[in-house]
């Protein structure tokens, strides 16, 4: 199962941390893995295009992580469809994805 851990502060998002395996198909074939990584691999790319002195990136083997350093309105901007991506892939694959949103 892929794993989302949404990180927020009142209103903010302060992290995005992705882990795991959708294991919905076979390795190199699975459908919802590739959806899961693409959504996050363009946004870390879009996020340290754009805010590159206010996140902290990470991807490393099946993780993938973007922690805010800022509240930043654009920032938070990105982070929320970020999550409203990955919410919408959970929604439709639930055997495979599952998010958790938790005040840190």
């Amino acid at each position: 199962m892929v794993h989302v851990n949404i990180g927020v502060s009142g209103e903010n998002i302060r992290s995005v941390s992705v882990s795991g395996h959708a294991c919905s198909g076979e390795y190199g074939q699975d459908l919802v893995c590739a959806g899961v990584s693409s959504i996050m691999t363009g946004a870390l790319n879009a996020l340290d295009i754009l805010f590159p002195d206010q996140c902290r990136l990470v991807m490393s083997g099946n993780r993938m992580e973007a922690a805010a350093a800022s509240g930043n309105k654009q920032l938070q901007a990105v982070l929320r469809a970020i999550e409203i991506q990955l919410e919408t892939m959970a929604e439709q694959f639930p055997d495979n994805i599952n998010v958790i949103r938790k005040e840190v």
